[in-house]
């Protein structure tokens, strides 16, 4: 009992690994898309097990900055910019129940900071099985549209030159505005080398439609809208920008493909 107690003093005196693990825990959250209430929810949550009396956190879209201060202790503050961003629910999820776990007293700091460390090093799915999720959208989309054998196959076609279109990009570092022009443009004239092909027996619009639905910005669109209805509107503007960038990246790539398979064949 003596020993249990000792340990939790010096945890709780131990604030830079607690400020350590609520960041990380933040990093993860912006990280996998997460929304900008619950990130500061997280870390707040993290923080005020210090008990101090002042616990400060601001994220945007881009980053955030967390600060731990008390007249007993120099302030602590971390500034943290994230570079990269995309879609992980189940991080979100594993976060979430790590900090849960912690606030209650379930888990200790240094367990929580394992925890997190591990989850960052998780890989969830293996490449081929988000290649082949991909593949089977741009597919089912097609079916889903009520196209034909000849569209349904085209579409899969289509998801098969994404697919490559990417797996050049993972050696190219650029920015996803430029991924997603060319990925779209590959995808928009291949799906006219096909039509004419097959003598012209799909439908252009459906065809495309399928195949740059794994391009779309849906959950960024719609982390942007729950920010705004919860007041976050820096982090929601932002956000709602980027979709619209995205968008029209896919928009003009899909132009610009079918211009040239114009010029190329007509």
């Amino acid at each position: 009992m003596e020993k249990q107690q000792v340990r939790e003093k010096i945890e709780e005196k131990n604030y830079q690994l607690l400020i350590d693990v609520a960041v990380r825990a933040g990093e993860l959250l912006l990280k996998s898309g997460s929304e900008t209430h619950r990130i500061e929810d997280t870390v707040c949550y993290i923080l005020q097990m210090a008990k101090l009396s002042t616990v400060e956190v601001l994220v945007i879209a881009t980053g955030f900055v967390v600060t731990l201060s008390d007249p007993t202790i120099s302030p602590l503050t971390i500034t943290k910019r994230i570079h990269q961003r995309a879609g992980n629910l189940s991080m979100i999820h594993e976060v979430n129940r790590i900090s849960r776990s912690y606030c209650s007293g379930q888990m200790t700091l240094q367990e929580a900071w394992l925890a997190l460390e591990e989850c960052e090093q998780r890989v969830d799915y293996a490449p081929w099985v988000v290649w082949v999720a991909s593949l089977c959208t741009s597919t089912f989309f097609a079916l889903l549209l009520g196209g034909n054998v000849i569209e349904i196959l085209c579409a899969f076609l289509c998801g098969v030159t994404l697919m490559g279109i990417r797996l050049l990009f993972r050696k190219i570092r650029t920015n996803r505005f430029c991924q997603d022009l060319i990925a779209s443009l590959g995808i928009s004239f291949v799906a006219y080398c096909l039509n004419f092909l097959f003598q012209q027996r799909g439908e252009m619009e459906l065809i495309i439609a399928s195949s740059i639905m794994p391009l779309l910005p849906g959950m960024i669109f719609t982390t942007a809208v729950r920010d705004i209805l919860h007041g976050d509107y820096l982090s929601g503007c932002s956000r709602m920008l980027e979709a619209v960038v995205i968008a029209l990246g896919v928009a003009v790539g899909v132009g610009a493909g079918i211009g040239l398979f114009r010029l190329l064949f007509r």
